[in-house]
């Protein structure tokens, strides 16, 4: 985790317990509704975002 902080690289936090402690930044980890998560990245503030799952069609 250290080296990704020290990279400055994006993450992308879903739901997680609160005593984990910060991950990336001042990322503090929250409980999110499903399909909800903090988008991190070295330009823009932290967001909230919603992801979506397409399956892969069948055939």
């Amino acid at each position: 985790m250290q080296s990704l902080r020290n990279l400055g690289a994006s993450a992308l936090t879903l739901s997680c317990d609160r005593g984990e402690g910060p991950l990336l930044g001042s990322v503090t980890p929250v409980g999110q509704p499903p399909g909800r998560a903090s988008l991190t990245t070295r330009r823009k503030p932290e967001r909230r975002v919603q992801l979506a799952y397409l399956p892969a069609p069948t055939g």
